[in-house]
């Protein structure tokens, strides 16, 4: 227990002592203030113009598709850089001679980036929701037992993408790599299955476009029970972060650093 509290501590004053870390946090939060009233308005006019009802829209509901589709990666960015940096300086066989146990290390930085994460997601949740609710105008509602909710719920989405975006960085090996293919898998693939499933009519890849990072994020973050529920969404998460840190830590024991 000891030694992974070591690493642990290792690992953190390693992350917070950069300052891109910072830098990533704070331009996370510039973005979401920035964004978030002008996705709000966007949502208001969309509501005008389909005589939607008042009071339909959760104040949540603008720092959720933010969160999903822009936001995050500024926020995982520091978890990239946690494993790419230490394989492009050559500072990770510095790292394994501290911690000779590569899965405990690779855990060590899955904690460290999750803890992260999920504070910067929370962080960012609190600001796109009250910042760009009042937006909404009559169309927003603010019920605090559900905000608080889908605000935790950010966080965790956060923190599980920022261990998915770490064990990628972890098998690449590369920062411009894991970035390219975080961006395809969390954003280009769902939006590409979705509009196909429109153009030929297939809902299967509709429902399948749902089970990507960001759209299942979207789906545990609001709570909606479409295709299925938050739990199951959660899952998908989960499983995704859990298949990119066992690739990681494939490719960690198999490879020199």
């Amino acid at each position: 227990m000891s030694s992974t509290m070591n690493a642990l501590n290792a690992e953190w004053i390693k992350l917070r002592t950069l300052r891109s870390t910072w830098w990533a946090v704070a331009a996370s939060a510039l973005a979401m203030v920035a964004s978030a009233p002008l996705t709000a308005m966007t949502m208001t006019n969309n509501n005008e113009a389909a005589h939607a009802a008042p009071g339909s829209v959760a104040y949540t509901s603008v720092a959720v598709q933010l969160t999903a589709y822009f936001v995050q990666f500024i926020v995982i960015a520091p978890a990239v850089l946690a494993i790419t940096s230490e394989y492009a300086h050559g500072s990770l066989a510095t790292s394994l001679q501290c911690v000779p146990v590569r899965a405990r290390l690779l855990l060590a930085k899955a904690g460290v980036v999750a803890g992260l994460g999920f504070g910067a997601g929370v962080l960012n949740g609190a600001l796109g929701t009250f910042t760009g609710g009042p937006s909404l105008e009559q169309y927003g509602v603010l019920d605090g037992g559900q905000a608080v909710r889908q605000i935790l719920a950010m966080g965790v989405f956060c923190a599980l993408a920022a261990v998915f975006a770490l064990g990628t960085g972890a098998v690449l090996r590369s920062s411009a790599g894991t970035v390219t293919v975080l961006f395809v898998v969390m954003l280009v693939l769902p939006l590409l299955l979705l509009g196909l499933a429109e153009v030929l009519g297939q809902t299967w890849l509709a429902n399948l476009s749902e089970c990507f990072p960001s759209t299942a994020g979207i789906g545990f973050m609001s709570g909606d029970t479409h295709p299925f529920g938050p739990a199951v969404a959660l899952l998908i998460l989960a499983a995704w972060a859990a298949a990119a840190l066992a690739a990681a830590a494939r490719v960690l024991n198999s490879r020199d650093a």
